[in-house]
């Protein structure tokens, strides 16, 4: 298997892996819940429980959180802010 060999390289190779896997992700499974372990904390809970979905909004959402990991000005501006603003 290739594996680059400097850090930079290294990061860039794994997140480009990362994106990879989130893309072809099932996202369904974000939004199930085990009803018998939630009823045996409480079977009054399930009662109340509202199941929700992925919307176009919450799509949208990941889709430019993807685009600004991708943006390296946008990333070192952050280091930058977040460095100074700790400091």
């Amino acid at each position: 298997m290739f594996r680059p060999k400097g850090s930079l390289a290294r990061t860039v190779y794994d997140k480009m892996h990362k994106d990879q896997e989130l893309e072809q992700m099932n996202k369904d499974i974000w939004y199930r819940v085990d009803r018998q372990r939630l009823e045996s904390m409480s079977p009054e809970i399930w009662k109340t429980y509202i199941p929700f979905h992925m919307d176009n909004e919450t799509q949208d959402f990941l889709v430019t959180c993807v685009v600004n990991s991708d943006n390296l000005c946008w990333q070192v501006w952050l280091s930058v802010a977040t460095s100074m603003l700790s400091w």
